[in-house]
């Protein structure tokens, strides 16, 4: 076991709090600069505060759930914030995926007040349009300049704060609830971790839908300090990238490795050294197996600049472990280790009877603690499933079952070892392979799916549809692709359909992953072929 005293740090208000508190003491603070400019604390919590009322006028309760539809921005922040302070959760859409996925979700989450950007009053529409729940648009600008004159609820420790949904490993996607004690916990041990104060300066990089959104846009504000919003061309164009980070002067950055590795490429191609050294604190890398040659990679580029290694499920308030590596003696082997847990965290190695595994030996990894959440949104099977009882706390206790295996080095450190499951991570995002092979089943004249993700150079890895054809049916890979681009967010979307005239199956008659053959010959490239 590795233990972290479960402690939330009471004298610290909750960032909806500290917004307005700094708002009132500090108004021309700058809290947030987009594109749009600088944005301030009292500029930040003015609109906020007018959210909040809005939805309280609309009927939303303590415990409701409200919906966000945005990219990054500083109204997209008012709007989360607007959200908190009136004692709901947020729940965060996806702008690129398909209309049917989105509402469904809505449908699932039983949501009834979408806050909505004006440039998606057209997507929000088509979303709400024959739901069966009827839900209030509220534009995230609505009552721009007004002042502010509501109280932010304060939240109870096991109130909902925020739900983001993940692929499912039934082919369903399940929504991961987190509560506001492990929510504030967490973004107490970041300012903790980080020493993070009011000069610091934040990248907000992440897509809204990946829990690392959260402490990204939430963080630096309980610190006082301010957020840098970066838009998603930015932030996948290296060059862009750099030239932002020394504008904005960023002091803390947060990528995943196969961007980070793009960027590295790019910039050794180009023979240029972002010009970050002054600001850049530093690195924290996360969503992705953390491989230590790449770690020597950054630190052979920028000495000065520690990486942190981040791991975290979403539901568990996003980071439990972190470690901080600012020698390249401490990447001697392999992988980079996971590090200590995330204050307020306890961490067990087990084996399949929940016996501790001894080190050296590889286990599954559980979470206890602050930051386990809540489980799944109106899904008490799969919340039972993966939220257990904890053997080793006090009675009621839970703990989250990661699927992830780990082993305790020589050294006490935790390490990666693999998955007891089929998921994987496509760009930092959780991908269930079989929410894909629901997917491509689905299509016409498909008899059977599967999918997998193979290795690629820097990006990664590429994901390879799978599938053969039911008697007399002509497949197309390109029309099966798209079929799947109207199902799935465009990061669930394979790479590439191979069409096979029958799955590789093991001795026991199921499907035989590892003998799926590496597309790019014959029939798996062509425009059009026949099962």
């Amino acid at each position: 076991m590795t233990d972290s005293s479960p402690r939330i740090e009471s004298v610290i208000p909750h960032v909806t709090s500290r917004v307005w508190q700094l708002a009132t003491t500090e108004p021309d603070r700058v809290a947030v600069t987009d594109r749009g400019g600088d944005r301030s604390y009292s500029e930040l919590a003015a609109q906020a505060g007018v959210i909040a009322a809005r939805l309280r006028g609309l009927g939303a309760q303590r415990g409701d759930v409200v919906a966000i539809l945005a990219e990054r921005s500083a109204a997209l922040i008012s709007g989360v914030l607007g959200v908190l302070a009136a004692g709901a959760a947020y729940f965060p859409l996806d702008c690129h995926a398909p209309v049917g996925r989105n509402r469904a979700l809505l449908e699932t989450a039983r949501i009834r007040h979408v806050l909505v950007a004006p440039d998606l009053l057209e997507m929000a529409a088509r979303l709400t349009e024959g739901a069966r729940i009827p839900a209030h648009t509220i534009l995230l600008t609505d009552g721009a300049g007004q002042a502010a004159g509501l109280v932010p609820v304060t939240p109870a420790d096991r109130d909902l704060a925020y739900v983001i949904f993940t692929s499912g490993s039934t082919g369903v996607p399940k929504g991961a609830m987190v509560e506001w004690r492990g929510l504030h916990n967490h973004l107490i041990a970041m300012i903790d971790e980080l020493r993070l104060g009011g000069d610091d300066r934040i990248a907000f990089t992440a897509p809204l839908t990946f829990d690392i959104s959260v402490w990204q846009m939430l963080t630096p504000l309980l610190a006082g300090a301010r957020v840098c919003v970066f838009d998603q061309d930015t932030v996948r164009d290296p060059e862009a990238l750099g030239r932002q980070l020394a504008a904005d002067q960023v002091s803390v950055l947060q990528l995943v490795p196969s961007l980070l590795t793009a960027c590295l490429d790019l910039w050794d191609v180009r023979g240029v050294t972002p010009a970050v050294g002054g600001q850049l604190r530093w690195l924290i890398v996360t969503g992705e197996e953390l491989r230590a040659a790449l770690g020597r990679r950054w630190l052979a580029k920028f000495p000065g600049i520690p990486l942190v290694n981040a791991y975290g499920p979403a539901e568990c308030a996003d980071d439990v472990t972190l470690a901080a590596i600012s020698d390249p003696a401490e990447l001697s082997g392999d992988r980079v280790p996971l590090g200590d847990p995330v204050m307020g965290n306890r961490l067990y190695v087990l084996d399949a009877l929940l016996s501790t595994v001894p080190p050296g030996e590889s286990g599954e990894l559980y979470v206890a603690g602050l930051g386990v959440g809540r489980g799944y949104l109106g899904n008490p099977g799969q919340t039972a499933e993966r939220f257990i009882a904890c053997p080793f706390g006090a009675v009621g206790e839970r703990m989250y079952r990661t699927g992830d295996m780990v082993r305790r080095r020589d050294d006490g450190a935790l390490e990666f070892a693999g998955r007891v499951d089929e998921q994987v991570k496509v760009r930092g995002y959780r991908v269930e392979l079989a929410e894909v092979e629901a997917a491509l089943a689905r299509q016409r004249g498909v008899a059977q799916a599967a999918a997998a993700l193979r290795p690629a150079n820097g990006t990664g890895g590429r994901l390879i549809g799978y599938v053969t054809a039911a008697p007399g049916a002509t497949l197309d890979p390109a029309v099966i692709r798209a079929g799947v681009a109207a199902l799935l967010p465009e990061y669930m979307v394979p790479d590439v359909i191979a069409m096979l005239p029958a799955l590789p199956l093991n001795a026991n008659g199921k499907l035989d992953r590892r003998a799926l053959p590496a597309p790019g010959a014959g029939a798996a490239r062509r425009g059009r072929g026949r099962g």
